[in-house]
């Protein structure tokens, strides 16, 4: 849930509950997710999730991050053994998604031209080595300790990891787990290879959490990027798999007519390097498989299959096991 705000910190999800109802065990009427989400207030970043290293990894990115991709500065960060936390000189502007629709023809244009090539310094961006070590390792995450994998990145990827994901999913009310063993099977095959398999140096600095409701901009320029929290080292096309999801939800982008924001194939203008992996489907169709899987832990279903959302991530994987969804394209 992310709300719209005039003043951003470094990030602005608005998800906050009471902290004592963070470590429940028990997944049945927890609400949108059995481990509550991090929290922010005003211009700080508050998590008691199970990686609270995740948000000194931002602080320390923050830090790190050089001047041509704008980002918030860090005031302060810090961590117990109950929560850890951020905060960060304020930032003016709104989220791109709140008025992408609203800019003018030319400046709708040049701000999602710039987001891109934001994405591609990034990944151009060459780290010092205590970054590139600090993202491309995750000490606190536990292969027996189920929750510590789910927490540690949003596509649960290397392939080892894909168990233990399962095994939560299962465990949920109203999960098929014959649903949840049929999407294992296909990820298994489809992660051969497997993108996630490489070491620290042959990867790239990743936001993993990059679209329009990351970027704020102020004045028709791009003020920051924000929720660098998920960051991690990848493949360059792992930072595609939010845009393609987004492409399918027509209400984002301006309906399904000729006025539909083109903003993928703006990506694949400005950014070629982000489309140049072999066999981007498959890749693709692998990541999203691996991200709805993550999700129904994130957002558990209500109720019996037929009654959810028509987006919950139940619905995803069933037509995912049919074959890759292929981004919306503008007519």
């Amino acid at each position: 849930m992310r709300g719209p705000s005039a003043s951003c910190g470094a990030a602005i999800r608005e998800e906050a509950a009471p902290p004592e109802s963070a470590h429940r065990s028990d997944h049945a009427g927890c609400g949108r997710t059995p481990w509550t989400p991090s929290v922010t207030f005003g211009p700080g970043h508050f998590d008691w999730r199970a990686d609270r290293d995740r948000i000194l990894r931002e602080a320390a990115l923050y830090e790190s991050l050089p001047p041509e991709i704008p980002h918030p500065a860090v005031l302060d960060a810090g961590r117990n053994d109950e929560a850890s936390w951020i905060l960060t000189g304020r930032v003016g502007g709104v989220r791109l998604s709140d008025v992408m629709l609203e800019l003018p023809g030319p400046e709708q244009r040049e701000v999602f031209r710039h987001a891109a090539r934001l994405l591609a310094d990034l990944h151009s961006w060459d780290p010092p080595p205590s970054i590139r070590t600090m993202l491309g390792e995750r000490p606190t995450l536990d292969p027996t300790v189920e929750l510590s994998v789910w927490a540690a990145d949003v596509i649960p990827l290397p392939i080892w990891r894909i168990d233990a994901i399962a095994n939560l999913a299962k465990e949920l009310p109203f999960v098929d787990a014959g649903l949840v063993d049929a999407v294992v099977a296909l990820i298994k095959s489809l992660a051969d290879p497997d993108p996630l398999e490489l070491s620290i140096e042959d990867g790239v600095v990743l936001h993993s959490d990059f679209g329009p409701f990351n970027v704020l901009i102020q004045d028709g320029e791009i003020a920051a990027a924000i929720d660098f929290e998920w960051s991690r080292i990848g493949p360059r096309d792992l930072d595609l798999t939010l845009p393609y999801f987004l492409a399918r939800f027509d209400e984002i982008w301006g309906g399904d007519g000729p006025d539909r924001l083109p903003f993928l194939e703006w990506f694949e203008e400005d950014c070629p390097e982000l489309f140049a992996a072999p066999e981007l489907d498959r890749r693709q169709w692998l990541y999203g498989l691996c991200l709805g899987l993550r999700t129904i832990v994130w957002w558990p279903p209500s109720g019996p299959e037929e009654t959810l959302e028509p987006d919950h991530p139940i619905h995803m994987l069933r037509r995912l096991l049919e074959g890759p969804l292929l981004p919306r394209r503008s007519q």
